[in-house]
């Protein structure tokens, strides 16, 4: 065969005039179709419609075959193999390892057949054969992003546009993508779930599109599918593993006056480390304060400069900034330099026991190591109690010196100047309705549990179903909210500030969770609550259940009883009044003095800090 040219369902086939042949039939199994001669070499035909169970998926295989002039069926070959680029019709050319011709024929295809980027917006472009207007959206298992401009044309031809950046927790700009997404399409964005195709010379090489936020990989994959891939801005040399390896080596030159700030391995800008940027940052902005982040999807307070992990500003920043803070752990191979103090606030008084407190077996060898030699550069370590230091001690085999105080995060509890009832606007949920704030821990023996599984639901909504009543979902850092669908429950896992939450709540459910601890401040009731206690209390282990806090149940039933009871009494809130910004300017005083390379008072000097 010498050439094919498909316009929709009409296919024209072009043989070599030295080819001698009678005729030329398509065949599928149980379907023979005929071409017709409409010039010296030339045959054309219709392929017949596919029926509706084709619509959505899956497509139907067509093998060209010649009958000679001996009266024998044999079958036509490519003379060159230009065909291994597929088309964009719903009829195309299929590859075949022997070089036969065969079609694929599709009820619809859409197909991409080039990328690129710019500024803040991501083009694809394609075709939709035959032509329909259709949706065209980026989607992952945790997102569903629809163009935000779309040009469709008479012959099929569209270029669907995607903005790479959207509107953070804190108000500022992040990037609106992180990780990996496939595209896909239907007839409207909630039931785009049919796959795009690759097309053209996406099918064999991928584009790559460098911006402010992120770095896109758009490639067709040996299914055909299209995916495209949202890492961080790394630059080649970042991104490369000789790159890595100079920069972490890299002499990076003096300490300077700045302090780097991380929070659960950059996967947010909050917890213990927020408050205490808050402080400083109020009391002397002009100090450079970082925010080690993962990607540009997290949104740094005012006054504070995002630095990905893994780039060249941020491992200068980690290299050279006086203080660091972390209320988790930075990447194994950060060295503390000679001058850097290293403030530890840890996330939570431990109510499951954590790693030496586990049985060997438990926790992985390499994590001991890498937990050992970063605590082994702790200068300091905040506790929320005398009891939560002698957990985190034993836990860390931490020698150091400890402050025991209460959390600087919870000082928006207290004392923040946000109303509860601008919270409860922000939230869009009832003003004067009651607020239950389920908060569940994460399960180790499946590090991606979500809450939403069958068991999960049946508590959330026989909670939900209590008259007048929210409840507040809130996941783990570690964990994940499938989809909830009940108008009286709202998933606040990505709400910046748990606090927020505590002070509107009106009761806490958890299971092993450190917000206990958190909420017991306010004077209002804590339940725990898991229908899997005595199992995770074997396989985990745990410190205390808690009893000297709320009480304890098993039974979702008895759940909604003892809820009931309690927002039918009285909730008014009876938390000491303490104010504990005396406490966090104290701390954020003596980091900024570190910073810059200051004098503290000799009673306070590091090794005996106090502040708290």
């Amino acid at each position: 065969m010498k050439n094919v040219d498909f316009r929709g369902r009409n296919v024209t086939v072009t043989l070599d005039r030295s080819a001698k042949v009678r005729g030329l039939t398509l065949h599928n199994a149980g379907n023979k179709v005929e071409l017709e001669a409409i010039g010296p070499s030339i045959f054309s035909t219709t392929l017949p419609e596919l029926s509706e169970r084709f619509r959505t998926h899956g497509e139907r295989q067509w093998a060209l075959l010649a009958r000679t002039t001996e009266g024998n069926e044999v079958d036509v070959y490519h003379a060159s193999v230009d065909y291994l680029l597929p088309g964009t019709s719903c009829v195309r050319l299929s590859a075949n390892s022997a070089g036969k011709v065969r079609l694929a024929q599709r009820f619809r295809r859409v197909t991409v057949t080039g990328a690129t980027n710019d500024r803040d917006r991501l083009l694809i472009i394609g075709r939709i054969d035959p032509p329909e207007r259709l949706k065209i959206v980026l989607k992952s298992s945790e997102q569903t992003i629809k163009p935000a401009e779309y040009a469709f044309h008479a012959d099929g031809s569209y270029t669907a546009v995607y903005d790479l950046t959207t509107t953070g927790a804190e108000g500022g700009k992040v990037a609106a993508l992180a990780g990996g997404y496939h595209l896909k399409y239907g007839e409207t964005t909630n039931r785009a779930d049919s796959w795009v195709r690759a097309a053209g010379k996406l099918a064999i090489r991928p584009v790559n599109c460098f911006t402010e936020w992120n770095t896109l990989r758009v490639e067709g994959k040996n299914s055909s599918a299209v995916s495209v891939i949202a890492s961080p801005p790394w630059s080649a040399s970042e991104r490369s593993k000789y790159g890595r390896y100079r920069l972490r080596n890299k002499d990076w030159g003096p300490l300077t006056y700045s302090i780097v700030f991380e929070s659960y391995s950059g996967k947010n800008a909050n917890d213990n480390p927020r408050a205490i940027f808050d402080a400083i940052n109020e009391i002397r902005p002009e100090i450079p304060l970082y925010w080690s982040v993962r990607d540009r999807r997290v949104d740094v307070p005012t006054g504070g400069i995002a630095i990905v992990e893994g780039t060249a500003e941020w491992h200068k920043a980690l290299a050279t900034s006086r203080v660091l803070v972390n209320n988790n752990n930075f990447p194994y191979y950060v060295e503390k330099r000679s001058g850097q103090f290293y403030l530890q606030t840890w996330h939570g008084t431990p109510i499951k026991k954590l790693l030496n407190d586990l049985p060997r077996k438990k926790t992985p060898l390499t994590y001991r190591r890498n937990m050992k030699a970063e605590a082994g550069k702790w200068d300091l370590l905040l506790a929320q109690s005398n009891e939560s230091e002698t957990r985190l001690r034993s836990a860390f085999q931490y020698k150091g010196e400890v402050s025991v105080c209460e959390y600087p995060r919870n000082y928006r509890i207290l004392t923040s100047k946000i109303t509860e009832d601008q919270i409860k606007t922000n939230l869009n949920i009832d003003i004067n309705g009651k607020k239950i704030l389920y908060a569940p821990t994460w399960r180790d023996q499946n590090r991606l549990s979500a809450i939403g599984t069958n068991e999960d639901l049946e508590s959330i909504e026989l909670l939900a179903d209590l008259p007048n009543t929210t409840v507040l979902v809130r996941g783990h850092h570690m964990s994940k909210v499938l989809p909830i669908y009940n108008d009286s429950v709202i998933d606040v896992s990505s709400y910046p500030h748990v606090e927020d939450l505590i002070r509107i709540a009106d009761i806490l459910v958890t299971d092993f969770s450190s917000v206990a601890y958190d909420f017991q401040l306010t004077g209002k009731p804590v339940l725990f609550y898991a229908k899997d206690r005595e199992e995770y209390v074997e396989h985990r282990g745990v410190y205390e259940l808690g009893e000297n806090i709320g009480k304890w149940t098993s039974d979702p039933s008895e759940l909604v009883v003892e809820v009931g009871k309690l927002l039918n009494g009285s909730l008014n809130a009876t938390n000491s009044g303490e104010s504990l910004d005396g406490e966090v300017e104290s701390l954020a005083q003596y980091l900024i003095s570190l910073a810059r390379d200051e004098k503290w008072p000799v009673e306070t000097q590091k090794g005996a800090f106090n502040g708290c």
